[in-house]
């Protein structure tokens, strides 16, 4: 019987872990070289920011996916 994998936000962003995002993969497809700087190197200048749009999208999120009923 096959253990049942749990995705949480502590493993999904664990980069001892071997597992891909579909976004890592469509930044790979776009540059290779971006993503060994972003992913491997860990080059601060490549790394994500959280922007305006990312943190509305995330409160969105929260709401219809989590059942959050306020801001944090």
């Amino acid at each position: 019987m096959a253990t049942k994998f749990r995705l949480t936000k502590e493993n999904y962003y664990d980069p001892a872990k071997p597992h891909l995002s579909v976004s890592r993969i469509k930044d790979y497809f776009k540059d290779p070289a971006f993503y060994k700087r972003r992913y491997i190197d860990r080059d601060p200048e490549v790394q994500f920011h959280v922007t305006g749009p990312v943190k509305r999208g995330s409160i969105v999120d929260d709401f219809l996916t989590r059942g959050a009923t306020e801001i944090q």
